[in-house]
C-alpha cells in the first residue's frame, strides 16, 4: 500500500487539490453539475480512477453528496456555504417541541355550540373565541362530533381570531373525533378575483396587513441598512436604533431592477414577466432582533441574500405579529366542486377552505384532516412556525397545504390522499424566504400512478426553499404569467422520490421554440433558479442539466436522509427530541388518516 501511495503521491495529491478546489467553488457559483462533470473528466483520465471513488467513500460514507461536506467544514468555519442552512425553520426554529398548552379551556357548548344539532354553531364558536380572547390565553375546546360553519349560502365574513394565545383544540381528527362541516361555500372578499373566498378560520392582527406588498407603505420604517451584509451571515448595520429593541420583528425590504441579477444568477426572464422587468425583484425578510450593539443588529436567523445598500437601498420596518396561535386535532370537512376545474369560478378556486393564519409567530397547526376542501390551510406571513401530521383527502380540490409572505415555517409528515391529488401540492410563493417542506408525500396506488399535489411555486419571488424527503410528481406550477419566475435562487430538493409517469429532459428553465410557444403567455412550465438536486430518484426522470445548479446522486437517494433534520442536529449540537418523537407520532397519526379518508 505504502508503495502504491508513493507510486501515485503526485496524482493523489492532484486529485485532492481539485477536489478542494471544485467543493469549495460551489459555495461561489451556481453550475453545480459542470463542476462535478470536470470532476468525472478528470478520474477518467488519472490511473486512479478505480481507487479514488473508494477514498472517497472511506471518508465520505457510501453515499455522503460532496454539498453536505462543505456545508460542515462551511459552518465550521463560520462561512456561507452554497447550501444555505435551511434548520431555522419550524416552531421556535427547530429548537423546541410544539407545546401542549394547558390554558384555560373555553368549551364551545358552554356558549350555544352544540355538535349533531343540525344547527348553525358559527355564532357559538365566534363567542367562546372572544371570551378566551378577553381572557388573554385559552384553549377554545371541541368536544366530539358535528359542528356547522355554513348551513345556509351568504356567508362572507370567517371565524376570527386576531389576539395571542388562542389555540383550537379538537377531540381528534379521525372518525369519531370532531368534524366542522361546511356544507355551503363562503362568499368571495372580491367578486372580481377568484382566489378571495375567505377560510371558516382566520387568524390575523387586526389593525395590520403589512406583510402583502401592497400595503408595504403602511409599515412603519425603523432604518435604513448603511453597510454591506453577506448571505448567511446575521449582522446588519444601520443609520439608528433608536425605534428597535431586542425581541422585535422587524422587515428587511428593498425592491429593484438592480436585483434581478443576483436572484436570477444572470438568467434571462421572457419579456412577458413584467413586475420582474418593470419593478426588479422585491424582498422582504422577516427577522428577530436577537442583540443590539451601537447601530449594529444582530437577528435570530441568517440573513439569506447578499445586502449591498449602493446598489438599491434597504429598509428595515416594524413587523406586528402575534404569538401562541395553534390549530390542532380537528377535522374539516367541505363540498368542493366535483370534478375540479381550474379556474372556473370563485367556488372551485377557494370556496372551501381551512384555515389562514397572518402574521403570526411560533404557530402551529397539527393533527388536523381535510377532506372536500379547495385548500387546507395557508399561512400567510407567518415566521417560526409549524403545521405537522397533516391530511387532505377527499374529492380533489385547488390547493393543499401553502406558505407565502413568510419566513422560516415548516410544512410536515403530512400527505395528500385526495382522489388525484389537490391541482396545488404544497406551495411557497410571494417574497417567502427559508421555507421548508418536510417528509410531505402525495401517492398514488403505485409509485408509477400519474398524479397531481406535486411542488408548487406560485411566483412573485420567493427564494432559499427546501424540499426535503418528500415522495411527489414534478409537475408544472402555477402563478401570475407577470409574477414569474416561480422561484428564485437557493432552492434545494433533497433526497426528493419522483412519482408518476417518466419525464425526459425535464426543464427548470424553459424557453419557447415555437410560434405557439411564444403565442402562449403560460408557456413552458416551471421557472426556477438553478435548483439543487441532490439525491433525487424514484421513476427515472432526466433533466436539462445547464439550468441546474447543485447535482449529485442521480437515481439514488444520499444516505443523509433529511437535509432539515441533518441541518438542526448540527447547529444545536444534537437532534431535538421533538424530530424523532414527532416521527413516530406521524406513524400513528398517518395510518389513522388512512383508515379515516374518505
Amino acid at each position: 500500500m505504502s508503495l502504491f501511495l508513493v507510486k501515485y503521491r503526485g496524482c493523489l495529491r492532484e486529485y485532492l487539490i481539485f477536489l478542494r478546489i471544485n467543493v469549495f467553488a460551489l459555495s461561489e457559483w451556481h453550475f453545480g453539475f459542470q463542476s462535478y462533470y470536470f470532476i468525472q473528466i478528470f478520474m477518467r483520465h488519472h490511473p486512479l480512477v478505480s481507487f479514488l471513488p473508494l477514498l472517497s467513500a472511506s471518508f465520505l460514507g457510501a453515499n455522503t453528496p460532496l454539498a453536505w461536506t462543505q456545508f460542515v467544514a462551511d459552518s465550521e468555519a463560520g462561512r456561507a456555504s452554497a447550501l444555505p442552512d435551511y434548520s431555522y425553520a419550524g416552531y421556535k426554529y427547530g429548537t423546541e417541541a410544539i407545546p401542549d398548552v394547558t390554558w384555560k379551556t373555553f368549551d364551545v357548548t358552554d356558549y350555544g355550540a352544540l355538535p349533531n344539532d343540525e344547527l348553525s354553531d358559527y355564532a357559538g364558536i365566534q363567542r367562546a373565541i372572544r371570551a378566551a380572547e378577553a381572557n388573554g390565553s385559552g384553549v377554545v375546546f371541541f368536544p366530539p362530533g358535528k359542528f356547522l360553519v355554513a348551513e345556509g349560502p351568504g356567508v362572507s365574513t370567517p371565524i376570527e381570531i386576531n389576539a395571542p394565545n388562542i389555540v383550537l383544540r379538537g377531540s381528534g381528527s379521525y372518525t369519531g373525533g370532531t368534524e366542522i362541516h361546511q356544507k355551503y361555500h363562503f362568499l368571495p372578499e372580491d367578486e372580481g378575483k377568484k382566489w378571495t373566498v375567505p377560510p371558516v378560520f382566520v387568524f390575523r392582527h387586526s389593525t395590520s396587513r403589512v406583510h402583502l406588498l401592497r400595503n408595504r407603505d403602511q409599515a412603519v420604517k425603523l432604518a435604513s441598512v448603511t453597510q454591506t451584509a453577506g448571505r448567511e451571515t446575521f449582522t446588519l448595520q444601520v443609520d439608528s436604533v433608536a425605534d428597535i429593541e431586542p425581541g422585535q420583528t422587524v422587515m428587511v425590504c428593498a425592491q429593484g431592477v438592480e436585483l434581478n441579477n443576483y436572484f436570477l444568477q444572470a438568467l434571462t426572464p421572457r419579456d412577458n414577466f413584467t413586475e420582474i422587468l418593470k419593478n426588479g425583484v422585491s424582498v422582504s425578510e422577516k427577522h428577530i432582533v436577537r442583540s443590539i450593539e451601537g447601530n449594529r443588529l444582530t437577528f435570530v436567523e441568517p440573513i439569506r441574500a447578499d445586502i449591498d445598500p449602493q446598489l438599491v437601498e434597504w429598509t428595515i420596518y416594524d413587523y406586528p405579529t402575534i404569538e401562541g396561535w395553534g390549530v390542532e386535532d380537528l377535522h374539516f370537512s367541505g363540498n368542493c366542486p366535483v370534478p375540479f376545474v381550474h379556474h372556473k369560478n370563485f367556488i372551485h378556486n377557494s370556496g372551501y377552505q381551512g384555515i389562514r393564519m397572518e402574521q403570526g409567530i411560533n404557530s402551529w397547526i397539527r393533527r388536523c384532516r381535510f377532506t372536500d376542501m379547495s385548500g387546507a390551510f395557508l399561512a400567510s406571513g407567518c415566521l417560526s412556525s409549524s403545521f405537522l401530521l397533516n391530511t387532505i383527502d377527499g374529492n380533489q380540490g385547488h390547493t393543499n397545504f401553502s406558505m407565502n409572505w413568510g419566513g422560516g415555517n415548516l410544512i410536515g409528515l403530512s400527505q395528500d390522499l385526495t382522489d388525484l391529488g389537490s391541482f396545488h401540492g404544497p406551495g411557497i410563493s410571494h417574497e417567502n424566504v427559508g421555507g421548508v417542506v418536510w417528509r410531505y408525500e402525495s401517492v398514488g396506488t403505485t409509485p408509477q400512478t400519474p398524479r397531481y399535489g406535486g411542488p408548487d411555486f406560485h411566483a412573485q419571488f420567493p427564494y432559499s426553499s427546501l424540499w426535503d424527503a418528500c415522495r411527489a410528481n414534478l409537475i408544472d406550477n402555477g402563478g401570475n404569467y407577470t409574477l414569474l419566475p416561480n422561484h428564485l435562487r437557493d432552492l434545494t430538493f433533497w433526497n426528493f422520490e419522483q412519482i408518476g409517469i417518466k419525464k425526459v429532459n425535464y426543464d427548470f428553465w424553459k424557453q419557447p421554440v415555437s410560434h405557439a410557444d411564444f403565442k402562449n403567455l403560460y408557456y413552458g412550465g416551471v421557472k426556477i433558479v438553478y435548483p439543487n438536486l441532490i439525491g433525487f430518484h424514484g421513476v427515472a426522470t432526466t433533466f436539462n442539466r445547464k439550468h441546474l445548479g447543485i447535482f449529485e446522486s442521480h437515481g439514488k437517494p444520499v444516505d443523509i436522509e433529511s437535509l432539515y433534520e441533518a441541518q438542526l442536529a448540527l447547529r444545536l449540537g444534537t437532534a431535538p427530541k421533538w424530530i424523532e418523537d414527532t416521527k413516530q407520532e406521524w406513524i400513528k397519526v398517518r395510518a389513522m388518516h388512512k383508515s379515516s379518508a374518505r
